[in-house]
């Protein structure tokens, strides 16, 4: 018999609202199948949030090459769709890593696809060896940022792909306060980050190991949620057998948009 709830006389004496044997009938039927629906969605509510949570992802096992070029183009091949889908990729290096930015020359010479391949190539001055790029414009993103986003908001309206190198420590997302997360936060810019860095071999490295695994007051220079994912990963590898002479990298996504790369000689 279906629930009638419109007040009267009758029906709003509590005696009313309940059944032959009291219990509750119309109410009491209502605020049973509220409190299934609230159940319900805050079940869905936490299986679609804990989806949407970060996981690392890897890429690229450990591998070892001959040569950085070689290690490129798997990276490359590894990454072709998420490459295509990104019309802004920074791309990071460790100064003085001359291996660093053969890997992404490689790189950038096997993506040729005419809807992949990106029309700029951007660096930071301050980068050694920048040379050996195809390099189009040099820009310090850090210090000359609204220019840079100028040129990155017209290229956008141009349909032009860009590709940014930059230091590691601007690329990662890890590091509150820089360059890349400044550009998502301040200027609403999506982009894509693959960062390079070497990584201790052993225990004894990793004590020494720039940059430092250091937390709130004891990280003065800001890059020690890098050095905290850098040990996390190389860990992995310390007992790792190493053919001599060789370089050996992995390649993991660390979070949304943002892949870190292991990669030294042996």
């Amino acid at each position: 018999m279906p629930c009638n709830l419109a007040l009267s006389e009758e029906n709003t004496s509590p005696l009313n609202r309940l059944g032959p044997h009291g219990s509750p009938t119309c109410m009491g039927k209502y605020i049973y199948w509220t409190f299934v629906f609230i159940v319900m969605g805050l079940g869905l509510y936490l299986v679609t949030a804990s989806s949407l949570v970060p996981r690392d992802e890897t890429k690229l096992v450990w591998t070892e090459v001959s040569q950085p070029e070689e290690f490129g183009v798997l990276v490359f091949q590894k990454t072709r769709q998420e490459v295509q889908d990104s019309p802004l990729l920074f791309l990071g290096v460790t100064p003085n890593q001359v291996q660093d930015l053969q890997v992404w020359k490689s790189f950038l010479q096997a993506n040729q696809a005419t809807d992949s391949k990106y029309d700029l190539v951007m660096v930071d001055p301050r980068l050694p060896y920048i040379e050996m790029l195809p390099v189009q414009m040099k820009i310090d993103v850090k210090d000359d940022m609204d220019r840079f986003v100028a040129g990155i908001r017209k290229a956008q309206v141009l349909k032009k792909r860009v590709v940014v190198i930059v230091p590691t420590i601007y690329s990662s997302q890890l590091l509150p306060g820089n360059p890349v997360n400044r550009l998502r936060q301040e200027f609403s810019l999506n982009f894509t980050s693959f960062s390079i860095t070497p990584f201790p071999m052993t225990s004894e490295q990793e004590k020494i190991f720039e940059p430092r695994c250091s937390v709130d007051h004891e990280d003065s220079g800001g890059t020690g949620p890098l050095g905290c994912e850098i040990r996390s990963k190389a860990r992995h590898f310390y007992a790792k057998k190493r053919e001599s002479g060789k370089y050996a990298g992995t390649m993991d996504q660390i979070g949304p948009a943002d892949d870190l790369i292991l990669f030294n000689r042996n």
